[in-house]
């Protein structure tokens, strides 16, 4: 989960969004992008959703960090919205539903992060997409092979957000959910992955686990968690 070091990046894909929770192999980006110190670092990013998500966002995350929005991107304006960032540091291009590309100018070994896009559909309120700054995550963690590998995740947001997803990316590969959890029941849903190679635990609203059994050079990837709020529709996620 390294990204820059002497000017060099890489990117991970990760998604939120305001209807549906899927596995996301239906929005793509950059997977790995390395540069020179001093050059310009461009992610694309595209998905198959519908003309209907034509809102992008661009998350960062930087070492002990939480995640925070870059920039957020529409076709409906041509004018970006970069918050407190500096348009002299980043770029971001919208030409139309299904694409767009963000860009970090002059890399230097600062810029070091997790870079992702996010799409959402239009609507009247977007209510429930959020920067992720009250959900953390164990953020690299390393053991040796055969051994287990824990990830904790806790939040902030309120006890309304009872259920938490754990996805994971292999290289190459798009993000798959590997397992539901929720307060609600015991029993985790795993759907087509082995509860002998993983496991989980969610003890209370604002915490849970995620568990890599004996661990195989295979199992390097990218493992994070998302919450999202119990309605009688879970229209709504972060």
């Amino acid at each position: 989960m390294d990204i820059i070091k002497h000017g060099l990046s890489s990117l991970l894909l990760f998604l939120l969004w305001n209807k549906g929770l899927i596995d996301g192999s239906d929005v793509n980006q950059t997977p790995i992008l390395w540069r020179k110190q001093g050059d310009n670092a461009t992610i694309h990013c595209n998905h198959t959703k519908g003309t209907y998500y034509n809102q992008m966002y661009w998350y960062r995350q930087l070492p002990g960090e939480t995640m925070k929005q870059i920039v957020f991107t529409t076709t409906a304006t041509p004018n970006h919205d970069f918050g407190d960032f500096s348009k002299d540091k980043f770029s971001a291009t919208k030409p139309d539903a299904e694409t767009g590309t963000f860009t970090v100018k002059n890399v230097e070994p600062g810029d070091k992060g997790l870079y992702f896009c996010a799409v959402s559909e239009h609507s009247d309120t977007d209510t429930c997409l959020i920067d992720g700054s009250d959900v953390n995550q164990t953020p690299i963690l390393w053991r040796k092979q055969g051994d287990d590998a824990t990830i904790h995740c806790n939040h902030t947001k309120s006890v309304e957000y009872n259920q938490m997803y754990w996805y994971r990316q292999l290289p190459g590969e798009t993000m798959k959910l590997i397992v539901f959890t929720t307060t609600v029941k015991p029993d985790h849903d795993f759907g087509d992955f082995s509860k002998d190679k993983f496991s989980a635990t969610k003890p209370d609203v604002e915490t849970g686990t995620f568990t890599v059994k004996n661990l195989v050079p295979e199992d390097k990837g990218l493992y994070f968690c998302a919450v999202s709020e119990h309605s009688d529709t879970d229209t709504c996620e972060s």
